[in-house]
């Protein structure tokens, strides 16, 4: 071994092992003993690069993780903060290393949400995206017409359609919309499942539309501010398709129209296989007088329609749903506010004069024939609502409801002692929020109620608006809640283990009250509720609210704020 050899293979900051170990070796042994200091070193390095641990270094990492870790990081950053459709967030990959930006390059998911009005980066990302479902998502500013981007959208859509799952296009000129829907509805889109199309206001829609075909089974459209009354029909752009889901939504429009029944008949006509429709309007108040709504002429069939969403409108709509054939267990769902009116009500209901089933219904105004009033509001509601319109001219209304959450009796007792209709309970309460506002509400009226769900009932909120009758309401409430000094006489809510009160007042005869409630319940064996009071500076002042008598009877008092 030279001496420039010894220097160059034994300097102090690249030496694998202390040269003195060398001394005495031959020039083959030694070169046997670096060798094997070598793999050994390679051996350690796989074993520490291998490790799921604090020190096993990023850049070993499969190609897979490093996809989920881009896709985890852009969903979060998504949800948490607001960025423009030309995001820079994209541009960061070039301050990562090498490896990083090759795997984001390669990885077809990471790119396959397009959200871009400028066709470069929306061509970019198309192209990077692969043979991945995209998302396409188009919000440009264009030109007239005859610009050159505008085509270049429709030859990038044209040239991507077949692995497009995702269409929204939302176009602020709508000469340049008429174009887009001209020429999109010729492609063939074989994996499309959502297409949502924003028009803007004002009548560009030719007669016919072209028809648009698609091949893919189980397709949802979603048209978003769709102005129905602004197209000529017969509109069929969906004819001879596998449409699943329809969603027409035109929110925040008061001068539009609803369609009448049988354009929206032909509407249907060509989407035998629907399984859902929600219906969106938002316009001008139309006739009250149901009268006027004549006997559907003709019907559309749709055998394997489960499911119908009303937003609002739901009178017209429900009169128009009396068009369709479906079968009854198809669920109906309201979401907005409805008005029945007892003269002509079950003209419009479909189904014959049974609504078959609501859910999750917010609120209903019962007009009366007699002139009197009575609203019951839901806004809690969970699960299942039937509601039974027998035609009867004295305004009499069975409702059935198996409520599975929070009840809110707001108007409740009216409706129930004061007019026609009667109630059935087909399931057990365990929660229930009441909202009070009337003086004429007695106790023996509430108490009735209270009844009702007596042995289920664990959860009870009592909420009054500021008036000169809360106090009042709330010690009916608590007089109601005491037990009866008779051990034979039954207690209402015996299992009762939360109490909230809201917007109460505070004075003696209210603290008083909670005393008494809950000093005979307790004498009585009973497990005392635990107590809550919401607004607590509404109703303390600057003078705090002292009950030493009820602290010795609650178990737990808590002062929401």
């Amino acid at each position: 071994m030279s001496s420039d050899d010894s220097d160059a293979l034994f300097q102090p900051d690249m030496s694998l092992i202390d040269k003195s170990q060398f001394v005495g070796l031959s020039k083959n042994d030694a070169r046997k003993r670096i060798q094997d200091r070598i793999e050994e070193a390679i051996k350690a390095l796989r074993t520490l690069g291998a490790s799921q641990n604090e020190l096993a270094p990023f850049h070993v990492l499969a190609d897979e993780l490093l996809t989920d870790i881009f896709l985890y990081v852009r969903a979060v950053e998504s949800e948490t903060s607001y960025t423009h459709r030309t995001s820079r967030r994209w541009m960061r990959l070039s301050w990562v290393c090498r490896r990083w930006r090759n795997v984001a390059l390669r990885s077809q998911l990471l790119w396959s949400k397009v959200e871009a009005s400028n066709i470069e980066l929306a061509e970019m990302f198309l192209q990077r995206s692969g043979t991945a479902p995209a998302s396409f998502q188009l919000s440009p500013m264009f030109g007239p017409i005859e610009s050159e981007r505008t085509r270049r959208y429709i030859d990038m859509i044209a040239q991507h359609a077949n692995h497009i799952a995702e269409l929204d296009i939302a176009m602020h000129d709508p000469d340049v919309m008429k174009v887009f829907i001209d020429e999109i509805g010729s492609f063939s889109y074989s994996r499309l499942l959502k297409l949502s199309l924003l028009l803007p206001d004002k009548q560009i829609i030719a007669n016919p539309l072209p028809e648009v075909r698609f091949y893919r089974s189980g397709l949802d459209v979603y048209l978003r501010e769709f102005k129905l009354h602004r197209i000529s029909f017969p509109w069929t752009p969906f004819s001879g398709t596998q449409l699943r889901r329809l969603i027409l939504q035109n929110p925040d429009n008061h001068t539009c129209s609803c369609p009448s029944a049988s354009e929206f008949v032909d509407v249907l006509e060509g989407c035998p296989q629907l399984e859902a429709i929600r219906l969106h309007w938002q316009g001008p108040t139309l006739s009250p007088h149901l009268d006027m709504y004549p006997e559907p002429s003709r019907t559309v069939k749709l055998d394997r329609l489960r499911n119908i969403g009303i937003f609002n409108e739901p009178l017209v709509i429900a009169y128009i749903l009396a068009h369709l054939d479906f079968p009854s267990s198809t669920k109906i769902e309201l979401f907005c506010e409805i008005d029945f009116q007892s003269s002509g009500v079950d003209k419009i209901l479909p189904r014959g004069n049974k609504l078959e089933v609501l859910s999750v219904l917010e609120s209903i105004t019962f007009e009366m024939a007699d002139g009197f009033g009575a609203g019951v509001n839901w806004p809690f509601f969970t699960e299942i609502i039937s509601i039974k319109c027998d035609g009867d001219q004295q305004g009499g209304i069975d409702i059935l409801f198996r409520p599975k959450g929070l009840l809110s009796l707001y108007d409740l007792i009216p409706m129930v002692f004061r007019s026609s209709p009667t109630l059935f309970p087909l399931s057990p309460i365990k929660s229930m929020k009441v909202l009070s506002r009337y003086t004429m509400l007695t106790t023996e009226d509430w108490r009735t109620v209270l009844s009702f769900y007596s042995r289920t009932l664990e959860n009870l909120t009592l909420n009054h608006e500021h008036s000169d009758s809360v106090e009042s309401a709330i010690l009916r409430f608590l007089e109601i809640l005491r037990a009866p000094q008779e051990e034979m006489e039954p207690v209402i809510c015996p299992n009762l283990a939360s109490l909230h009160l809201l917007q109460v007042t505070a004075g003696d005869d209210y603290a008083g009250a909670l005393t008494h409630c809950f000093r005979s319940r307790f004498e009585r064996g009973l497990k005392l509720p635990h107590l809550t009071f919401g607004e607590p500076m509404d109703w303390c002042g600057e003078k705090e609210w002292e009950c030493p008598d009820l602290t010795a009877f609650v178990e737990d008092v808590d002062y929401m704020e």
